[in-house]
């Protein structure tokens, strides 16, 4: 049976629970803040304007909300954006919500479930993505003969300045009804307007433990003085874990070079199958250029 592969750094990563947020790179505390003593109020949209067209409303600011046709909605309004919708507040929030530290974002972003989390994690990973809003807007328009408003879960700004909208639900709920009928319009409405959309649902079980894993290492501060470069170049092709691991024990220690070897899998330095379990007859090779 293959060994684990350690979750093993010589000196011991941060606690979010523990640590002060300007030390994670943020610039608020860990966790979901109080709602605002006066809540924000969004305009109303006349029925007829929805008729004509799809509307967004989204805060480019704490206290500024902006109304405008969903056509003319650019990546550029969403940079730096306030959520739309606020989370729920500590006494009424579910066990699996929170404020997650993202690399792309280099501040804390809200998510409301595991799958939200994930989201987060994987657009941390995605070198495409180079700015995560959650609840990035609200989206007004006429469904089924009605006034609907949907807020997506999370916006990513690509490199490209293209915009992509997730919007995050367990598998087994994916396929009812109601959820496939709003999916359908929200993917109906954004593509007319050249914005993609996709449902996202929980990572496989080995990805989602070895994304988590060397994600642990994806804050820069975090890796200062680890010998990044002498493992990259003892990986010169194929080979599994604990050879490169040994080719290293003459610089380094077995904890730091697998330290070493998260970070440069989570930077796509050094790859490998995420959907095996990595362990220590795992197989790694140099990134393709």
């Amino acid at each position: 049976m293959a060994t684990r592969f350690p979750d093993l750094v010589e000196s011991p990563l941060p606690d979010p629970k523990a640590t002060p947020a300007s030390a994670l790179g943020g610039r608020a505390p860990i966790g979901i803040p109080p709602r605002n003593k006066k809540p924000f109020t969004f305009p109303l949209v006349p029925i007829a304007d929805l008729r004509r067209e799809p509307w967004v409303q989204f805060r480019p600011s704490k206290n500024v909300i902006r109304t405008l046709p969903l056509a003319e909605l650019l990546a550029d309004d969403l940079r730096g954006a306030f959520p739309a919708r606020e989370p729920k507040n500590h006494k009424d929030r579910l066990s699996t919500s929170g404020a997650y530290w993202s690399a792309t974002a280099k501040d804390l972003v809200f998510y409301e479930s595991l799958i939200e989390r994930e989201t987060i994690l994987l657009s941390d990973f995605d070198p495409d993505v180079v700015e995560l809003i959650a609840q990035p807007f609200r989206l007004l328009g006429i469904f089924d003969g009605r006034r609907r408003i949907h807020t997506p879960d999370y916006a990513q700004i690509t490199i490209a300045g293209g915009i992509r909208v997730k919007n995050c639900k367990p598998f087994d709920k994916v396929s009812e009804a109601k959820n496939v009928a709003l999916h359908g319009w929200v993917d109906s409405l954004l593509g007319q307007a050249g914005i993609s959309h996709e449902v996202v649902v929980e990572m496989p079980s080995n990805r989602a433990r070895n994304m988590s894993s060397i994600a642990h290492l994806r804050n820069d501060r975090w890796i200062r003085g680890l010998p990044l470069d002498a493992v990259v170049d003892a990986c010169r092709g194929p080979m599994r874990v604990a050879e490169l691991v040994a080719s290293c024990s003459s610089v380094m220690t077995t904890a730091t070079a697998l330290a070493c070897l998260r970070a440069l899998l989570w930077r796509r330095a050094i790859e490998a199958d995420l959907d095996d379990l990595l362990s220590m007859q795992s197989v790694v090779w140099p990134a393709r250029a």
